[in-house]
């Protein structure tokens, strides 16, 4: 997990992290504000501006106000709503890379 968080908020993450996500041990979770030097299968966010590059296969933006009126067509990124939608999606891209 890498968060663009400044280490003053990088607590309030890994609080997040430990109520949604807690399979994810929080010495996994890195701070790194230029996602685009990661290599990954799926790239995970809600800032359109951290998918440039072609560092992951899937992308998908978690829908908010600053991000609704950015057109997805022609990308492979998918929009989500919740964090059900990135489990299924997370669930159904795995099904295709095993």
């Amino acid at each position: 997990f890498a968060t663009a968080s400044t280490y003053d908020m990088i607590v309030h993450k890994i609080e997040f992290m430990n109520k949604h996500f807690p399979m994810i041990n929080e010495n996994r979770i890195m701070c790194v504000c230029e996602k685009e030097i990661l290599n990954c299968d799926i790239l995970i966010d809600d800032c359109y501006t951290n998918f440039k590059g072609n560092n992951y296969k899937l992308g998908i933006i978690i829908s908010q106000p600053w991000n609704r009126n950015i057109n997805l067509n022609g990308t492979n990124i998918q929009r989500v709503e919740t964090f059900a939608e990135v489990l299924k999606l997370v669930h159904q891209f795995k099904g295709v890379i095993q």
